[in-house]
């Protein structure tokens, strides 16, 4: 994925079909089973808190919406990114009849002082635990590099 600054490189599953949606923006989807991740790669200089504050304060309003989970934990790259501190918030809403389970999740790669990325996956709730592994794997597994 390119976003014209940086280069990013995650694990995600290989059925999943990319779709680029914005400069800094890249969405892979499972359309079989209904399920996404989205990155966004444009953010910082706040922190991975502040910035999982602020998405949960434009969430009001939203049909439905529970807030399910929200933590801010440090964890380890698998990819020689160093320390990542993560901010994620876990919430279901309705979307007509159907309830959709989502996970937003902003990252501080390198043990940086703001979040450089936002990852978010969604589906059905049926699906919450295959998306908590996908998202878990794309934190471990993800990369920035300058784009020269």
């Amino acid at each position: 994925m390119s976003n014209g600054k940086y280069i990013s490189h995650s694990k995600l599953p290989k059925t999943w079909k990319e779709s680029s949606i914005g400069k800094h923006e890249t969405k892979f989807d499972d359309a079989a089973n209904g399920r996404m991740i989205r990155f966004n790669t444009w953010l910082g200089p706040a922190s991975t808190k502040s910035q999982m504050d602020k998405k949960i304060a434009s969430l009001k309003g939203t049909p439905g919406l529970k807030i399910v989970a929200k933590a801010t934990v440090k964890g380890t790259s698998t990819v020689g990114q160093g320390p990542v501190t993560v901010s994620t918030v876990v919430y279901t809403y309705t979307s007509g009849k159907t309830t959709r389970w989502v996970a937003s999740r902003y990252a501080e790669l390198k043990g940086g002082q703001g979040g450089n990325v936002e990852i978010t996956v969604g589906g059905a709730p049926s699906q919450s635990k295959v998306l908590s592994n996908v998202l878990e794997t794309a934190t471990q597994t993800l990369s920035l590099t300058p784009n020269a």
